[in-house]
């Protein structure tokens, strides 16, 4: 610890002061913890941390934000990709129901009953456990 006297207080190096602010931000740690464990008075502490704390931000943790940025933009492009593929699917998946759909209609009016209807029945009991025979 650098200390230079100065008229009845003790003036800590800067270095210092930024590592304690690192360690508050980082670690966090409580100002209390800090104060005890390196001998400042709580109150130097915690005016320390607020005076540097933009500059030990920008000095160690730019880096860490930058990367957590970076993580979140590939995060987001990742989701859109994702979404574009979900839809591509539903769009696909309603375009076989529409045909189906097409396909029961025509098979109705060639064979005169209501095949939809009874489609929809079967389905109905698979779902329910209850398969006809």
């Amino acid at each position: 610890m650098s200390e230079s006297k100065h008229v009845g207080c003790i003036r800590y190096s800067h270095e210092l002061k930024l590592e304690i602010t690192k360690r508050y931000l980082s670690e966090q740690t409580s100002v209390r913890k800090l104060s005890e464990e390196y001998g400042i008075s709580f109150e130097a502490v915690r005016r320390t941390v607020i005076k540097y704390k933009p500059e030990a931000l920008r000095l160690f943790f730019r880096n860490d934000i930058s990367l957590t940025r970076m993580k979140k933009e590939k995060d987001t492009k990742s989701l859109e990709k994702e979404v574009l593929r979900l839809r591509e699917e539903l769009k696909l998946a309603n375009i076989k129901a529409e045909g189906y759909e097409h396909m029961l209609h025509l098979a109705s009016e060639e064979y005169g009953e209501d095949l939809l209807k009874k489609a929809v029945a079967k389905q109905s009991e698979i779902l329910k456990g209850n398969i006809p025979k």
